[in-house]
Parts: structure tokens; C-alpha cells; sequence
């Protein structure tokens, strides 16, 4: 679809109304009916151009409700970021506690098994 810039249009309605013109009848009535036609069609077109202004209205209204929805969910999602974060950082202090008893519980077994040889060792 070809973009007809303002300027383009007023001439071209100018020109529309010079041909009129020349080929509109000089009656009083005529004229009169016309410019009745005229103020019909205008009358139209700015019913036209209201709807189109509502339903963008209402357009920008669902996008503006839409916008702050996201928004609203962004703001639990990095909640549960946030909320994650920890829990993960619990579990990783929990897995290095449970690593550091198993090492120790290795230790003391091993002791325990080299205390074992030295009493059975001794009897």
C-alpha cells in the first residue's frame, strides 16, 4: 500500500473540487446539494477516523494492561530468582559439610583399622 503524503492529498482534493467545479451545476439547488453530499461524506469519514481512534485507544489500553502484567510477573520471577539462590546456596554448604564428615568418618576408620592391627598386633 502506497503512502500518500498530506501534501499529495491536499492537491489531489483540490484538484477533485476544480473538477467539480467546472463540471457542477449552477443552480442554487445544485450547489446546495453538493455541498449536503459533501458534509454527508465528511461527516462519514470523521465517524470512520473516531472509531479508529477508539480502537486504538483500546489497542494501547490492552497493551498498557499487558505491560504492567509482565512487569508484575518479572518482579515474582526474580522473587524466586532470588528465593532459588539461597535454597542453592544452602545445599551447595550442605553438600561441603556432608563432604568434610565423610572425609573425616574416612579418617577415623582408618585410624580405627590401624588401631585394630596395633591391639591385635599386641596380644
Amino acid at each position: 500500500m502506497a503512502k500518500i503524503n498530506v501534501c499529495d492529498y491536499c492537491e489531489i482534493k483540490l484538484g477533485e473540487m476544480e473538477e467539480q467545479s467546472k463540471e457542477a451545476p449552477k443552480s442554487t439547488d445544485d450547489i446546495i446539494a453538493n455541498l449536503v453530499a459533501r458534509v454527508a461524506q465528511l461527516e462519514r469519514e470523521l465517524t470512520d477516523s473516531k472509531r479508529d481512534i477508539e480502537t486504538w485507544a483500546q489497542e494501547v489500553e490492552t497493551l498498557r494492561y499487558t505491560n504492567t502484567e509482565l512487569y508484575s510477573r518479572l518482579g515474582h520471577v526474580e522473587q524466586d530468582t532470588d528465593d532459588l539462590d539461597e535454597k542453592v546456596e544452602m545445599c551447595i554448604d550442605d553438600i561441603v559439610t556432608l563432604d568434610e564428615r565423610t572425609n573425616l568418618s574416612q579418617e577415623i576408620t582408618i585410624s580405627v583399622a590401624e588401631l585394630t592391627k596395633l591391639i591385635g598386633g599386641a596380644r
